[in-house]
This record gives C-alpha cells, sequence and structure tokens, in this order.
C-alpha cells in the first residue's frame, strides 16, 4: 500500500498479440518451435493496476514492460521436459512503492541488445502512483 493509501497489483499480461518484424526477432520468437509471430494470448508483458483504500480501480491497467517477450525461453520445466507447456516463468516479481512512486520487478527474456541467448533477465519499472 503506497503512503496515499493506494494499492498496486502487478501481474504478466498475454492479451497484447505476439510481435512481429523486427521486435519478433528481438523476441526471439523464431526460436520457439511453435513460431508464435502475432499469436494472441502467448508473449507476455508486465501490467500494473491501481486502486483506492476501497479497492475501486483507479484509472486503466499500465503497461510495465516495453517490449513483449516470449515465455517458452529458456523457462525451467516444472515437471519434466516431456511436458513443454508445464513451463515456469519464475518466481522473481516485485512490487514496492517509495513516495510517489511504484516500483516492480518482473522477468523477461527479450534481447535488448544484451541478451542474445534469451535468458531470463529482470526488469525493474518505475511508475507514478496516481
Amino acid at each position: 500500500m503506497a503512503a496515499n493509501g493506494s494499492v498496486s497489483v502487478n501481474f504478466y499480461d498475454r492479451r497484447l498479440a505476439c510481435p512481429t518484424g523486427s521486435e519478433a526477432s528481438a523476441a526471439g520468437l523464431a526460436l520457439d518451435p511453435k513460431n508464435p509471430v502475432n499469436a494472441g494470448n502467448y508473449c507476455i508483458n508486465a501490467s500494473i493496476q491501481f486502486y483506492t483504500p476501497q479497492l475501486a480501480p483507479k484509472g486503466n491497467n499500465i503497461r510495465l514492460t516495453l517490449h513483449s517477450w516470449d515465455p517458452q525461453l529458456n523457462a525451467p520445466f516444472r515437471f519434466c521436459v516431456c511436458s513443454p507447456n508445464a513451463t515456469f516463468i519464475g518466481d522473481y516479481f516485485a512490487n514496492i512503492t517509495a513516495g510517489s512512486f511504484d516500483y516492480t520487478t518482473t522477468v523477461s527474456t527479450f534481447d535488448d541488445g544484451t541478451n542474445p541467448a534469451h535468458y531470463q533477465q529482470q526488469v525493474v519499472a518505475r511508475v507514478s502512483i496516481p
């Protein structure tokens, strides 16, 4: 809970279609056997929603990540490698407030030029608390 009483919830969001073009290349989609270019309900972003102290929504969801990413790339398997749909995104998920900002950490496999192997990397976002 923020100092002004706002409550925030951040979450992995699959509502956007997977990227196309150069964005799909940086997301590593060609490395996924399903080749999910432009696929719905597959690639991931992180989003946040703010609420009043009475839990009424404040505005709309805010996208936290700049790029969509493929959750199948370099994901650990929860059960066994025989079940490719049972991957684990990672529990490296945090949400904290400080002053008038909300800070979140999530993971991504997007290659921004520093992640050519598409490993799960931490992403930190900062947004103003409404």
